[in-house]
């Protein structure tokens, strides 16, 4: 039996539902008796490929063969949902936990707010972070982070200060680096390099140190209004320290990619 399981978890993780499936029924007609755990891998595995119809028809099965989905089930199919952008899918299964009398927890909201953040739905971000405040639910710096995250994407510099001061002032939380982070990315989406300044401020008064993000963060911020004098200034320091764990090449490529646009915008005869 732990053998045949083995291999259904291998198949899991290759993400093939009808795979799961058909290998969990040549276990039963072997003769072995299937058990929660089996249910919830067949259910994992095509929640994992937003397959909705497929993970009712496994649920109900499963509620057939005697197994009731635990919170651990749930939370397993709303995390599946929510790793693929299947906000939708979340959204349904989170519901289904409520209805089955079982209260989601604080990661279980956080889980669809990541969704919701990933589909660049900063609206639905915030409907979800709200929902857990109204559930009597504390939201944790990771909650508030995937909201920001979302205001990120979006470059709602106005949205993501507002919850930045929600966060610290009603919500008793103490942003860390990953917080400032999220501000500077957003001031920079927003090609604010006043508010990138302001921010940087922020996160060396807190005691934190900026690291690659956050100076790449300011090299955009001043590279997408053509300030290339004070971008060049922030990719030297972005460069100066390769063993910084944030600096990758990615980062690395974008920003210069940012600041050499600044720099052919500003040379160009429109501009002048």
């Amino acid at each position: 039996t732990t053998h045949m399981m083995f291999i259904v978890n291998a198949l899991v993780s290759d993400g093939g539902g009808d795979a799961v499936a058909a290998y969990h029924d040549r276990m039963t007609a072997a003769g072995i008796k299937p058990t929660a755990e089996s249910f919830e891998l067949v259910i994992t595995a095509y929640a994992k490929r937003s397959h909705n119809r497929k993970v009712f028809e496994w649920v109900d099965q499963m509620a057939k063969a005697g197994f009731k989905p635990d919170e651990y089930a749930y939370t397993n199919i709303i995390n599946a949902f929510a790793d693929t952008g299947d906000v939708q899918g979340a959204t349904q299964w989170i519901e289904k936990m409520v209805t089955a009398g079982i209260r989601p927890d604080v990661k279980t909201y956080t889980t669809v707010i990541k969704a919701c953040a990933r589909s660049h739905d900063s609206t639905g971000a915030a409907k979800w972070l709200d929902w857990m405040a109204i559930e009597g639910l504390t939201p944790d710096e990771g909650a508030y982070n995937s909201v920001l995250g979302s205001f990120r994407m979006a470059g709602n510099l106005p949205a993501a200060e507002a919850l930045f001061l929600r966060m610290t002032g009603v919500g008793k939380v103490k942003p860390g680096l990953e917080t400032f982070n999220h501000m500077l990315d957003t001031a920079a989406a927003a090609r604010d390099p006043e508010a990138a300044d302001k921010w940087m401020a922020a996160l060396q008064n807190a005691g934190l140190r900026p690291q690659a993000r956050a100076f790449a963060a300011m090299a955009r911020a001043y590279a997408g209004v053509d300030r290339v004098e004070a971008a060049e200034r922030w990719v030297e320091k972005l460069t100066r320290n390769p063993e910084d764990p944030w600096l990758d090449r990615g980062t690395l490529v974008a920003t210069k990619m940012w600041f050499w646009n600044a720099v052919t915008r500003q040379k160009s005869p429109e501009t002048q």
